[in-house]
């Protein structure tokens, strides 16, 4: 129950973000595009930095997690974009939010709730892979692979520049002025609350249609990333409280991210945006029942 409590005030202010900016697009004239341009050629990249910047990615538990987040993303890919293809959908629009889950905003205060500095420093480490995930393969994929074009939309992309100037500077030891670092960190403070605003904003005049596309979606996220996340913490030894986190982490609700990139990428953001939604909603009993399913598989 404490459990349950916990997961719906981690949800709560995430909704009502997305309902207040539904709310206030349906009200004014609020311009989609210059929210999520804002959003990624700005305040996400400056936020990526200072994460990376400020992260621990050393040791063999690093390799372990990083190994598993991998497995999972790839192999979940694979199974949707066999999915997409026998049902005839498109593939920019409908891999990312079935790829690329919230292991962030929504995984860290949840996993720091439920287990603490511990379970806090595993999401960490899977939320950073999936971030190198989404700045790279996520730009690919809905740009329309790895042609020329989408080469030169994800050499341009600030998000990109992001990751990879953060680990430089990481890695290098490089020291930056602290001056400098806070006003990057005031810059992409509102990465979180902007990313669902504009998500609610997306919805105004969007209609949640429950067919077999989203059912499968929902299916392939939650269902497909648990039971991945299962393999992944085996074939890579993640046991014990590691492990359920891993394999939490791995069903969580799709990521705020994926609608993000798909709308910026000019990718139809329709299906993203109501995966993003319903998958959160749910998440309310999804949630509590991977924790407690994990446990049988450990």
């Amino acid at each position: 129950m404490t459990v349950l409590v916990h997961i719906v005030e981690i949800l709560f202010p995430l909704v009502v973000t997305i309902a207040a900016g539904y709310a206030l697009g349906k009200v004014f004239d609020l311009s989609e595009d210059t929210l999520v341009r804002v959003l990624t050629d700005f305040v996400a990249p400056l936020l990526i930095f200072v994460s990376l910047y400020r992260s621990n990615l050393t040791g063999e538990s690093v390799l372990r997690i990083g190994g598993a987040s991998f497995f999972v993303i790839g192999s979940i890919g694979l199974v949707a974009y066999a999915w997409a293809s026998v049902s005839k959908l498109d593939r920019r629009a409908y891999l990312p939010p079935i790829l690329f889950y919230n292991t962030g905003f929504l995984g860290i205060p949840l996993m720091y709730l439920w287990g603490g500095t511990e379970a806090l420093n595993v999401i960490v480490i899977y939320d950073q892979m999936q971030g190198i995930a989404i700045f790279t393969l996520g730009i690919f994929l809905v740009t329309g692979g790895f042609s020329s074009k989408g080469m030169l939309d994800v050499l341009k992309s600030p998000l990109l520049w992001g990751m990879v100037l953060g680990f430089f500077f990481r890695f290098a030891g490089i020291k930056i002025p602290n001056l400098l670092l806070h006003t990057a960190e005031f810059g992409g403070a509102g990465m979180a609350s902007l990313a669902a605003f504009s998500l609610g904003v997306a919805l105004r005049n969007q209609r949640i249609s429950f067919d077999r596309h989203l059912w499968g979606g929902l299916f392939l996220r939650v269902v497909g990333g648990f039971l991945l996340g299962v393999l992944g913490a085996r074939f890579f030894g993640l046991t014990h409280q590691v492990g359920i986190v891993f394999i939490v982490g791995s069903a969580l609700p799709s990521a705020v991210f994926s609608y993000i990139i798909t709308h910026r990428y000019g990718a139809d953001a329709s299906f993203s945006g109501t995966m993003i939604l319903v998958s959160t909603l749910f998440g309310v009993v999804t949630i509590p029942l991977t924790f407690w399913a994990a446990n049988f598989f450990l």
